[in-house]
């Protein structure tokens, strides 16, 4: 539950407010390929724990409207990767 919570986490922070909003949006691209990529428990496991630690430093994180929506639709991938994984194990 956790995780998903986190997810919204980062919603709300691109809503907010990243000096860098395209790379806020590619490392949140890059979570959602390798969270899709797992095979195992223990893989989703290692990334989700990179994943929250990430999220905690992008607090105060800033983008445009653009921004906003790249980074849903790769959350709304991270998010139905996880639970196609936990669904299949």
């Amino acid at each position: 539950m956790n995780k998903v919570v986190y997810i919204f986490c980062g919603l709300a922070m691109m809503s907010v407010g990243c000096k860098r909003p395209s790379a806020f949006v590619n490392e949140m691209e890059a979570f959602a390929e390798e969270a899709c990529a797992c095979q195992s428990q223990g893989c989703l496991d290692g990334i989700s724990a990179k994943y929250e630690a990430w999220l905690k430093t992008h607090q105060n994180a800033r983008g445009s409207q653009e921004d906003l929506q790249s980074t849903q639709e790769a959350q709304s991938k991270y998010a139905g990767c996880v639970q196609a994984l936990k669904t299949a194990n």
